[in-house]
């Protein structure tokens, strides 16, 4: 398969202020990302995820170890290597502020020696996603943060990059745009076979655009699989929520629950109010036939249940948590 990032032993360290020690943000990354892929790199705040996504782009130098991307090394090509790639960084706007979006459009078209018949073909298929068109005449100052992103994304895509490099590009925004950035990033993937590395917080955009999850923790990669495998090995979290008749069941509960603590819940709620119960398992050590039997072998009479099945994100949860 044609390798379009080659990364080897990357490291990143920063002075500590406070003591002489250096804070390593990226600790000894290995990583290979085939041509057309699209990439989820995850991981809670601190593990490493922009530090990464800024070493590969090239916007800070390395501390060691060797990256090469497209044949380039970012920090020291980069002003060819930027020609290649599209960068979308969250809230952070690239447009002219005080100007129109069809200006910064159009400024972005001669930076990159697109012709006008490029432009205008690339601008089409933009609006089949994010109706770009109604927002041209407008001024970036008085765009929404949802109308700021589709924009900014465009202004990444628009000279057709091998690589889009996306960290949190729905952060703050309403489920109709997230859409629409979603449905433009895959169609993108799949017309013109451009690779993906995308950071995020909300699992529905890894489960939605991503084919393969990598997880950080502490600079360092702690698994990295098809999403398919990924689900297959992490798989198998239910969420139950139990409704009792009366206030002695959820006496019988709080005294059982020594008992009930044995299956390794992932979380756990009792709820004494609304005299129910909410936990989340692994139903590979329990099935939820057998947990019903066991909380009816101790007394209690179950009025209803709610069951649901695992997501990516209990399974994420669950590989921090153990």
């Amino acid at each position: 398969m044609d390798q379009v990032i080659r990364v080897e032993n990357l490291v990143k360290e920063y002075d500590n202020k406070k003591s002489n020690k250096k804070i390593r943000a990226v600790n000894n990354i290995n990583l290979r990302v085939n041509r057309g892929e699209k990439v989820g790199y995850i991981g809670l705040n601190g593990a490493g995820k922009s530090t990464t996504i800024k070493l590969l782009t090239g916007l800070i130098c390395p501390t060691s170890g060797k990256i090469n991307i497209l044949g380039f090394e970012p920090f020291k090509d980069r002003k060819t290597y930027v020609n290649h790639i599209g960068v979308l960084f969250g809230q952070r706007n690239q447009m002219f502020w005080d100007l129109k979006v069809k200006d910064s459009l159009e400024f972005n078209r001669h930076i990159y020696k697109l012709s006008e018949d490029q432009y205008e073909e690339k601008i089409k298929f933009f609006n089949k996603y994010i109706d770009l068109e109604s927002l041209m005449d407008s001024k970036v100052m008085t765009l929404s943060l949802g109308q700021k992103m589709r924009c900014n994304l465009a202004m990444a895509l628009l000279h057709s990059p091998e690589i889009i490099f996306l960290d949190e590009p729905t952060i703050g925004i309403d489920i109709f745009v997230k859409d629409e950035i979603r449905n433009l990033i895959n169609e993108v993937n799949r017309s013109f076979n451009t690779t993906v590395l995308y950071t995020s917080h909300d699992m529905k955009d890894i489960e939605q655009i991503c084919d393969r999850i990598i997880i950080l923790e502490q600079g360092k990669i702690i698994e990295d699989l098809p999403i398919q495998k990924f689900n297959n090995k992490y798989g198998g979290i239910k969420r139950v929520k139990l409704f009792f008749d009366g206030d002695e069941e959820i006496e019988t509960l709080e005294s059982e629950l020594w008992r009930l603590s044995s299956y390794k819940f992932i979380s756990f709620d009792l709820d004494k109010s609304r005299k129910s119960l909410s936990c989340s398992f692994n139903d590979k050590e329990i099935s939820t036939l057998d947990l019903l039997k066991t909380f009816q072998s101790i007394g209690l009479c179950i009025e209803n249940a709610e069951i649901n099945s695992s997501s990516l994100e209990d399974a994420i949860k669950n590989i921090y948590q153990s």
